[in-house]
């Protein structure tokens, strides 16, 4: 089965001269995973790589993955993970809303979303809804510094998940 990490170093602050070899430096980043227990097994992983390197280099280092936001510390995103049930259910709601031609299956992927809080408690599922439109500028993904969002798609989100609460409550998982 598929078992991917992804390891982003997206911030690295250290000193302010080019010609000074700084005494401390910050790295910040993410780590996702597609499984809750590969998640665990990496962070053990990186807290090691990192005191080894730092050890290596006679420095000390610390190492959190609670990420920090105007002084709050919280715990950090589980992976995300849709229960089959509920994925299966929200298929064949959308398909019966958009039509078959306008479902697509994708390869799994690991945002980081407070909505897979919810899906470590109930059965989630975490779907995508198309939102690209030349005509309204919305060319580009998701976190580009160029999105723009084709507000227009927000009714149908609304929509799809109202369909999919109603037959939630008719039918179950």
């Amino acid at each position: 089965p598929l078992d991917s990490v992804v390891i982003s170093v997206t911030v690295f602050n250290a000193g302010s001269a080019s010609n000074v070899m700084a005494d401390s430096a910050n790295l910040q980043g993410t780590l996702r995973a597609l499984n809750p227990k590969t998640f665990i097994k990496f962070q053990d992983k990186i807290i090691e790589m990192v005191q080894a390197v730092a050890a290596a280099h006679g420095c000390t280092a610390s190492t959190s993955f609670e990420p920090e936001w105007n002084g709050v510390k919280r715990i950090p995103y589980p992976p995300t993970v849709n229960d089959a049930k509920a994925s299966a259910l929200a298929m064949r709601v959308a398909s019966d809303m958009f039509g078959e031609e306008s479902i697509k299956t994708v390869v799994p992927v690991m945002p980081a979303e407070d909505f897979s809080f919810f899906g470590e408690v109930f059965p989630s599922v975490m779907m995508w809804l198309g939102a690209y439109n030349a005509t309204a500028g919305a060319t580009h993904p998701l976190h580009s510094t160029e999105y723009v969002l084709d507000e227009n798609v927000l009714t149908t989100g609304v929509a799809l998940h109202a369909l999919y609460a109603l037959e939630y409550l008719r039918v179950g998982i």
